[in-house]
């Protein structure tokens, strides 16, 4: 798993994931098995930003034009 060698490669070089702050960004019905991924909190995939920028359409990118325009 990609974020499990992250994690491992982080550690070698003195550098700790901050789960409490990760976020998984999935649709509503993807399941996860995995210990380190289900600590992430699980954003939808229609409400997702990145740095205020909103990433698919949907109701969030609907209420940012609404509130600039």
């Amino acid at each position: 798993m990609d974020v499990a060698e992250i994690n491992r490669s982080g550690a070698a070089m003195g550098l700790t994931l901050n789960t409490p702050k990760s976020e998984l960004i999935a649709h509503p019905d993807f399941s996860v098995t995995d210990d380190l991924l289900q600590s992430f909190a699980t954003v939808d995939i229609s409400n997702t930003t990145l740095l205020g920028a909103h990433l698919f359409t949907g109701a969030v990118l609907d209420k940012a034009w609404s509130d600039r325009c």
